[in-house]
């Protein structure tokens, strides 16, 4: 309504099961300065177009802000809307102190993105939803568009910070050297690992550690060999993941379930965290300089299938943070030992399987084995 423009872009199986249908979405769409875009609609009679998943997470504003992580829009990851599923997230945000400056454009993360978002918007893969609503929609539009103004204005009336201009957000941020975007093709195909390749680079040419800190963990032959390859060359190589009686992700739980071992057979030191909810975050230290984050997750479809974007970050003090924020998380694991066993801690009780979701992963960890590439 400030006459900013605003474009949207969600994955196209996720918005097709979940926003379809919806007035909500009709009312922002064919509102004048808002584009909703879905990336790759899934055809049921061409099978392979089920599989390309957009899974980058990120917001633009302007020339100033650019917010990226590994949190999906939805309540599940978002504030406390529902308080039965909650899970830990991580984003960075990033703010562009020559915002305003043309001749600085070029040199800025901010433009990496911008440039990585148009060429995905403007791609085949992305068409245009919720603009042209049918006869019986349009009823419903006033309603919705009811509802959306009112909950803006609860919104502002309950945290009017949310709506003030002028915000500085230097007080809030560290300086840093630079920041780079990695990130995967955007075809609907399988993917040459572009950011498997980068960061599995940056983890074995670190000189004293590489921490990890991934959901899950579903390695391919070369994933082994790549974290081998880290462990052998790098003195601490250390990766943080759900336990499996904590992870939300039943697929990736019980291909691990299965693999735990050979994994502990690359050489890295395993840590699984215990914690009260699912951890969702996805980032890598690399020595005391280097910090990775963003939507990719250590498994096969982050790698070879679906759409992923990091930034690369260089600053001291930003490592510094981040670590602190990973500690947190560390302090509620138990790390795992050679033997699968894990080393005691008073302070951290061992969340046991559920029997029955034991007896299922002795099914599904065998039989997930035949597609775990798109785990």
């Amino acid at each position: 309504d400030r006459g900013v423009k605003v474009q949207i872009l969600v994955d196209g199986l996720y918005g097709t099961l979940h926003m379809e249908g919806n007035p909500i979405f009709y009312a922002a769409g064919t509102n004048p300065n808002i584009e909703i875009k879905f990336y790759n609609i899934p055809n049921p009679l061409k099978p392979w177009t089920i599989n390309g998943r957009m899974h980058d997470k990120y917001l633009l504003v302007d020339d100033k802000l650019l917010l990226l992580g590994g949190r999906n829009t939805f309540d599940y990851f978002l504030g406390e809307y529902n308080l039965r599923n909650l899970s830990y997230d991580r984003d960075v945000l990033i703010y562009n102190t020559k915002h305003g400056q043309e001749e600085a454009w070029p040199s800025s993360v901010l433009s990496e993105a911008d440039a990585y978002f148009e060429a995905m918007w403007q791609s085949k893969y992305c068409k245009t939803v919720f603009d042209s609503p049918s006869a019986s929609m349009k009823k419903k539009l006033p309603a919705a568009k009811t509802e959306l103004a009112e909950y803006y204005h609860s919104l502002k009336e309950a945290m009017p910070e949310l709506t003030r201009s002028g915000h500085d957000y230097i007080p809030e941020t560290v300086a840093i050297n630079k920041a780079t975007l990695i990130s995967n093709p955007t075809h609907i195909l399988a993917k040459e690992p572009w950011v498997w390749y980068q960061v599995q680079y940056l983890m074995a040419h670190a000189e004293k550690q590489a921490y990890i800190h991934t959901p899950y963990a579903v390695f391919s032959k070369d994933m082994y060999e790549g974290m081998k390859e880290a462990a052998d060359h790098v003195p601490e190589v250390t990766m943080l993941l759900n336990a499996t009686s904590v992870g939300d992700n039943f697929m990736a739980s019980s291909d691990y379930t299965r693999n735990r071992g050979k994994i502990l057979d690359t050489g890295v030191s395993l840590r699984e965290y215990f914690g009260d909810h699912s951890s969702h975050g996805k980032s890598i230290l690399i020595d005391d300089r280097l910090s990775i984050v963003g939507s990719y997750n250590l498994d096969m479809r982050s790698t070879y299938v679906d759409t992923e974007t990091m930034l690369v970050i260089d600053g001291e003090e930003f490592n510094r943070q981040l670590k602190a924020c990973i500690d947190t998380l560390e302090d509620d694991s138990l790390a795992v030992q050679k033997d699968g066993t894990y080393v005691t801690d008073p302070e951290v009780p061992v969340i046991p399987v559920p029997s029955k979701k034991k007896v299922i992963f002795a099914v599904t960890s065998r039989l997930f084995q035949l597609f775990r590439y798109l785990i």
